[in-house]
């Protein structure tokens, strides 16, 4: 486990949304896990690990919200988006994957179509870690 930056970049039809953390880095046998607290900017507290395989990103959250996503092209996944606020399921629909994996850090890219109740949307995610030193 190192020490990294990690950046989460997230665009919808509302805008984008940037957030960078303090968190750890893992490697794991052809991926990496990424590891960080969420410090309730947004009024919500929790933990967030990101595994991330050639192929597959797998997001869990625990905390004030809970859910785990996954993220495979070509692979319809559902999943429950619990908050303290009610319980909501949503669609994925992932069209492109990729995962790079470098000495000095990596990225995770995906686009992909969500639906939660109403019509689809489409998304797409960037997640960058950068090794840091002590």
């Amino acid at each position: 486990m190192e020490r990294a930056v990690i950046t989460v970049d997230t665009r919808d039809g509302a805008g984008r949304v940037r957030q960078t953390h303090a968190g750890t880095a893992t490697p794991r046998p052809g991926g990496m896990v990424l590891a960080y607290t969420e410090t309730g900017e947004n009024g919500l507290k929790g933990e967030v690990e990101i595994t991330a395989l050639p192929g597959e990103i797998v997001i869990e959250r625990r905390g004030d919200v809970r859910m785990r996503q996954r993220l495979a092209a070509g692979l319809p996944t559902t999943f429950t988006y619990s908050t303290p606020y009610g319980d909501f399921d949503i669609r994925v629909d992932t069209v492109k994957l990729h995962t790079q994996f470098k000495k000095a850090g990596g990225r995770l890219w995906a686009e992909y179509w969500q639906r939660s109740g109403g019509e689809p949307e489409r998304r797409t995610l960037e997640i960058k870690y950068t090794f840091t030193k002590d």
